[in-house]
């Protein structure tokens, strides 16, 4: 069938989306054999269909002129460049069959005549589609502002019908101007559109049929297609883009090692999120293209550095290495993101799978790409959360990095890791042992992988006696200061292992020598010390003096663990039966100096003025043991209203408030803390608090049975269920209703004698006011 035919398959086109839907589309892409006057005779039809009133005028003489053109049987091309030829003034094109009978002069004049004809004719037509060009481009640049976004689009498809007449009568060859133009005026009709998937789709296959042989693919705005797609996440279409114009562009210029614009290596880049999991082979291509123009070492240097060295790269644009410095800022970032993606995609479609990401740094080290550490880190944290065995392996591969370390965060993050395994018994002490003895093998032994080490088994000290004291020596003798999280490490072991006083003299030591990083973490881990044995209460007060000589201020901890030293002091003095007056003189000495120190922060406490709810929980903790249980009460009043989520769901100054009322015989205050607890609609409590308060609602009287039952009734509906099967009368397994794994689950398989006949009495109120509800609707409803 000739293109010029009627065609069953534009009659039903009345749109570009069913045009590039259609079957007629696709033939010509496949064959890439179709004239380009059926092209235009389409494209006029659909032109005319998402022309918007005010566009509606500037197109109707040149539609017509389209369609009458094409209503006699021959060459579509011919008859549309003929007729605008002729109206734009230069020469009528006229058709001619030159079929040759015989070979004479005279012929050969006349076959001369018609080559000249024939060049002219061919200028007239390529002068006549560009001036459409022109106008088309200056139309749309002087309406930018103006222009709907289907008004945008029918004027860029009129413009590429011009466009493409253009490349057909070049045979493909064209100026890199025109490419410009061409490239300028679609990225400007890819803003209006925004983020439409359909007009985004129809601009792309309009930009595809353009075939420039000595520029190709040049003429694609690849970044903003990339941007379009991405965000109406359209895979399929990335995919086009990035395997069929974005790749063969980065591979051309490579191979012919001429200069280019960044713009195609940054929407490879922007593309790369969306080809995690599902096209990992797109990522290897992304990351080899990147290895081929951003130098190995750059990566990781600060910009000035970059500008400094004046590196030899084929980005531009070339002036202050801006070209290379965007490409870094845009990998960085949406490296970042393909790792995020991952995560996100793998539990999408199951499990998680770690062998992605240490594939994807695989192929990365095996292209020389030398990436900062940040960015293992962040893979490395991704595994940890997930809980991957692959996390260990990839450990391995950032010590095998030649031109980086692992730093802190690297290490916390192993902290995590190991930490989640030393709980799985010998298979976890195993590995916590592999990890350590590869270490110390590898020789990339450093303070932050020693104390790594120290913090993930202070809770298994038992299981890791050997390990800790070797690494706590190794610590002590290490050549250069130590830092403040190695020191603490240290001195946190030598407590735990041999006691207060052998701790202090490693401390003293330390200090004196100059070996170690003073810091209030350090300091505070003799004083909680202390707290917990205050016979050691000397010790205390010597680390106090060194502080003030350190000029370190006391922070949060330090103030609690003084708080705590304090409390014990008052109550060493004042207890009944005889004390040695030499003992009470020194210890009075000792007191007033740390009533001096807490003396500020007392008075804050009890004026509800802000603090660390740990602060206020320690304050009142001290007055509730010195028996000033009014002051506690006190400070609730003053800060109840301002408690931060952290400090109601943590309980424990709701637990303080309760025993000074209960000891105080304030059952009016109880009342209203309970009320206050319940009216804070927390979704879990602490074992702990829990407890108390059953314990508490079967020894106190609260008033009136309603007060009581209200109690009883809330406590059973909001908190029960979280510990008891209120049915079966057993322990709650559902980890669905089980507290925070931070707080302690209640102990022992059974429930509590307690909770028992808690859970049974509040059924026995439910069902008695149940029963008096009824009773109630009974008697309106008789009445």
């Amino acid at each position: 069938m000739a293109p010029s035919e009627s065609s069953p398959l534009l009659n039903n086109i009345s749109s570009p989306s069913q045009f590039f839907a259609s079957k007629l589309f696709r033939n010509f892409k496949n064959t890439r054999k179709w004239a380009v006057g059926s092209l235009i005779k389409v494209g006029m039809g659909t032109v005319s269909t998402i022309s918007s009133p005010s566009s509606s005028l500037r197109s109707s003489n040149i539609d017509w002129n389209y369609s009458n053109g094409m209503s006699t049987n021959t060459d579509p091309f011919s008859i549309v460049v003929r007729t605008y030829a002729s109206l734009y003034g230069r020469r009528s094109y006229s058709s001619s069959n030159n079929t040759k009978e015989s070979v004479n002069n005279e012929e050969k004049k006349i076959e001369t005549k018609h080559e000249t004809n024939a060049v002219i004719k061919k200028q007239t037509e390529s002068d006549f589609l560009l001036t459409s060009i022109h106008d088309i481009d200056k139309y749309i640049q002087s309406h930018k502002n103006e222009l709907t976004k289907e008004e945008a689009v029918h004027e860029f498809f009129k413009m590429m019908k011009f466009c493409l007449a253009y490349c057909q009568l070049h045979n493909g060859r064209v100026s890199k101007k025109l490419i410009s133009l061409i490239y300028s005026v679609a990225k400007g009709v890819l803003k209006a559109v925004q983020n439409n998937s359909q007009f985004l789709r129809d601009i792309y296959n309009l930009l595809c049929m353009l075939e420039f042989k000595n520029y190709p693919a040049l003429h694609m705005p690849c970044i903003q297609l990339a941007f379009g797609f991405r965000e109406t996440k359209d895979i399929e279409m990335c995919a086009s883009l990035f395997e069929n114009h974005i790749l063969p562009i980065l591979q051309s210029v490579y191979e012919s090692k001429s200069d280019f614009y960044s713009d195609y290596l940054l929407a490879a880049f922007i593309l790369l999120p969306e080809f995690a999991v599902i096209r990992e082979d797109f990522v290897e291509k992304i990351f080899e293209c990147t290895s081929k123009f951003v130098p190995n070492d750059c990566y990781s240097l600060p910009n000035a550095v970059i500008i400094e060295r004046n590196y030899s790269v084929q980005l531009l644009p070339t002036t202050n290495q801006s070209g290379l410095i965007q490409v870094l800022k845009y990998f960085s970032k949406y490296f970042f993101e393909y790792i995020s993606s991952v995560e996100t995609k793998s539990k999408k479609n199951g499990a998680f799978d770690g062998n992605i990401l240490v594939a994807s740094f695989k192929n990365i080290r095996r292209f020389g790409m030398q990436i900062e550490i940040q960015k293992y880190n962040y893979a490395l944290e991704v595994l940890v959360r997930n809980n991957s065995p692959q996390a260990t392996e990839f450990f391995e591969e950032i010590l095998e990095l030649g031109y980086t370390k692992p730093d802190e965060t690297t290490y916390g993050t192993l902290v995590k890791h190991l930490s989640n395994n030393v709980k799985k018994g010998k298979e976890g002490h195993d590995l916590v042992m592999k990890c350590y003895n590869d270490m110390m093998e590898s020789g990339r032994v450093n303070q932050k992988a020693l104390t790594t080490f120290l913090t993930v088994t202070r809770y298994h000290s038992t299981r890791f006696q050997e390990l800790r004291e070797k690494i706590a020596n190794q610590l002590y003798d290490w050549k250069e200061p130590l830092d403040q999280f190695s020191t603490t490490e240290a001195i946190l072991h030598t407590i735990q292992k041999h006691g207060i006083e052998v701790a202090y003299e490693k401390l003293g030591d330390l200090r004196r020598e100059g070996k170690a990083e003073m810091s209030p973490s350090v300091y505070n881990a003799i004083l909680h010390a202390v707290s917990s044995d205050i016979q050691q209460v000397t010790i205390a007060f010597n680390v106090l003096n060194y502080m003030i000589e350190d000029k370190i201020n006391p922070n949060d901890h330090i103030l609690v663990s003084l708080l705590s030293i304090e409390t014990k002091l008052h109550n060493l003095l004042y207890k009944p039966g005889k004390v040695d007056p030499v003992i009470v003189d020194r210890l009075e000495r000792y007191k007033a100096t740390i009533d001096s120190l807490l003396k500020d922060l007392i008075e804050d406490v009890c004026e509800g003025k802000a603090h660390n709810y740990v602060l206020i929980s320690a304050a009142m903790k001290r007055f509730k043991d010195t028996q000033e249980y009014d002051k506690v009460i006190k400070i609730f009043e003053n800060i109840r209203d301002r408690m931060t989520m952290e400090a109601k769901q943590d309980g424990s100054i709701y637990l303080i408030v309760m025993k000074s009322c209960e000891s105080k015989k304030n059952v009016q205050a109880l009342y209203e803390c309970l009320e206050h607890l319940l009216r804070q609609e927390l979704p879990v409590i602490p074992w702990q608090l829990y407890r108390h308060i059953i314990s508490l609602i079967s020894r106190i009287d609260f008033g009136t049975a309603e007060q009581k039952d209200h109690l009883v009734e809330q406590i059973y509906t909001k908190y029960a269920p979280l510990f008891a099967d209120v049915d079966q009368l057993k322990r709650q397994v559902d980890p669905k209703c089980l507290a925070k794994t931070a707080w302690k689950i209640p102990p022992g398989k059974g429930l509590t004698s307690a909770e028992v006949a808690f859970i049974e009495n509040a059924k026995q109120v439910i069902a008695r006011k149940s029963q008096e509800s009824s009773s109630v609707t009974i008697d309106e409803q008789t009445q």
